[in-house]
């Protein structure tokens, strides 16, 4: 369903995205306004904001790290632009609105789900056999935790769709510049979509999802993939805040901010890759320690593919676009 949903096109496969993930976020802020209402043992507080109440260093820079994430996703609007009206606008309203919603919905709900199961009972939450949201559910809801069942399997459909939008149109311009085969930059004559790119994202998919999870089971594959993915992201995040200040020092120097292109971007890389570092330092026991060899493996693979098909830009294959899209 999902490669039928991008196949088709960015309109019916964002509409379809933004209808889940408004029912998702109603379900998850219901509970989360029941947890405040009927609060566990330690009451309605804000101890939950308080770092020294994490468990560990180690542990609350791993947590950072999934909170990198959760909120990863925001700059997937960005390989959309060929197909955007108007991206220039709309692109930056887009990511800078989802990263502010996102991170209002985060902290109230991760709060609120915390105080509804008890402060002063973390102990456990964190040793529940049973997945803590769906057993404060039951407890809240009764029969009603369905809904929170039916959360997560619309959050999984929206995130199959959002990153399989992004990933698609990364192969295809990367098939287009020369990087990857030539044949993902080919697009479907009607919907104008990388349908090639399509079905090889579905492969991997597949391919990597179902064979890791019954190599190591599915707990373990997301929390392994989870930090990978994550420590690759940071070092996106921080090239492209090295990308931002060359950039404006050198096309756009007449613009340039001191606060917006050195400051704001030299903090935020030397946060990240602090998190990076002592989420990882001293390692997770295996799989998940195993995290930092696979992202530095698969970074070294694409600088060897990189290499391998340099070759200068050529844009012949095609054009993605709103036009024929339904």
């Amino acid at each position: 369903m999902i490669t039928l949903l991008v196949h088709f096109g960015v309109e019916i496969s964002a509409g379809t995205m933004v209808l889940l993930g408004i029912a998702e976020i109603a379900i998850v802020v219901g509970l989360s306004v029941t947890g405040l209402l009927r609060p566990g043992d330690g009451g309605v507080n804000l101890s939950s904001y308080n770092p020294a109440n994490a468990p560990s260093a180690n542990g609350l820079y791993l947590g950072v790290v999934f909170s990198i994430f959760a909120f990863s996703g925001f700059e997937s609007v960005a390989p959309l632009a060929e197909e955007s009206e108007d991206p220039r606008r709309n692109l930056p309203r887009g990511i800078i609105g989802s990263i502010l919603s996102m991170g209002a919905f985060y902290l109230f709900c991760s709060w609120a789900i915390l105080v509804g199961w008890g402060t002063q009972d973390l102990d456990s939450l964190i040793k529940s056999v049973e997945n803590p949201t769906f057993r404060l559910g039951k407890a809240l809801w009764g029969s009603g935790w369905i809904l929170l069942f039916v959360a997560v399997v619309n959050s999984i459909l929206a995130v199959s769709i959002a990153s399989t939008n992004a990933a698609t149109r990364v192969f295809f311009a990367m098939g287009r510049a020369g990087s990857l085969p030539r044949a993902l930059a080919r697009v479907h004559s009607r919907y104008r979509t990388p349908t090639n790119a399509v079905w090889l994202q579905t492969f991997l998919t597949l391919g990597i999802g179902l064979g890791l999870g019954f190599w190591i089971g599915p707990d373990q594959e997301f929390y392994l993939m989870g930090v990978a993915v994550t420590l690759g992201l940071i070092f996106i995040y921080s090239a492209g805040n090295v990308g931002v200040y060359l950039y404006y020092r050198s096309e756009r120097e007449d613009e340039f901010n001191p606060w917006f292109h050195l400051i704001f971007p030299l903090l935020s890389t030397g946060a990240l890759i602090w998190v990076g570092y002592k989420s990882v330092v001293p390692l997770p026991p295996p799989p998940v320690g195993y995290a930092p060899i696979l992202a530095g493996a698969w970074f070294l693979v694409g600088v060897v593919v990189w290499i391998l098909k340099r070759t200068r830009f050529n844009g012949s294959e095609g054009q993605l676009g709103p036009q024929g899209e339904r």
